[in-house]
């Protein structure tokens, strides 16, 4: 993981969300389901220098004072390399009293409640950063298609958003388990046998 302080972001997120059936009753009755999201961005990884020499690490306490005297000068130099920096991991819960093929005939707005599917964002420490794009959501948009590469794995998916332009570029299924070993969210597991060929479509 880089030095934040040393990597500019660029606008660029890669968001993973994945699905879990907490029931798994076939009967009907309640059921409830964890979506988790792991959101990371792209960001341009950079030298600090001092006096033009190359910092290691972050410029100390010292550097920063000579700088805002006058007395030195801090400046920043492109790499031309990219790292990924985890901004947000989390999960909400989504829970549906009653099946939705139950509300048969008429049924009161007041009982209405029953067959929808409620939101309940996951709190404590599970949580880790601030989700930055909380409005971009795969989970729900039609759009978006999830995989499972089978076994136990849950259904997966990962789409990449250009902050800038505000588009949403879905990544195939034939490239979601190299990316996500390379974003480090994957279980090794999960794509031992498969060779990133063995996803297929479950949502």
């Amino acid at each position: 993981m880089p030095d934040i302080g040393l990597c500019t972001p660029n606008g660029t997120y890669f968001i993973v969300e994945r699905v879990y059936v907490v029931n798994t009753s076939h009967t009907p009755g309640p059921s409830a389901r964890k979506v988790t999201r792991h959101v990371a961005q792209a960001c341009d990884r950079q030298h600090t220098l001092y006096n033009g020499v190359i910092v290691d690490g972050m410029p100390t306490p010292w550097q920063y004072l000579m700088d805002a005297l006058g007395l030195a000068t801090l400046s920043y130099r492109p790499t031309g390399e990219t790292s990924v920096v985890l901004m947000y991991a989390g999960f909400e819960n989504l829970f549906r009293p009653l099946p939705a093929e139950l509300k048969l005939g008429f049924v009161p707005d007041a009982l209405g409640f029953l067959f929808e599917e409620h939101s309940f964002d996951g709190f404590g420490p599970f949580i880790y950063g601030e989700d930055p794009i909380p409005e971009v959501r795969l989970f729900g948009d039609p759009s978006v298609q999830f995989y499972s590469a089978g076994g136990n794995e849950p259904p997966t998916a990962m789409a990449i958003y250009h902050g800038d332009t505000g588009r949403l570029e879905h990544v195939p299924p034939n490239q979601l388990e190299i990316m996500l070993r390379q974003l480090g969210i994957t279980p090794a597991s999960s794509s031992s046998s498969s060779g990133g060929g063995g996803l297929a479509r479950v949502m």
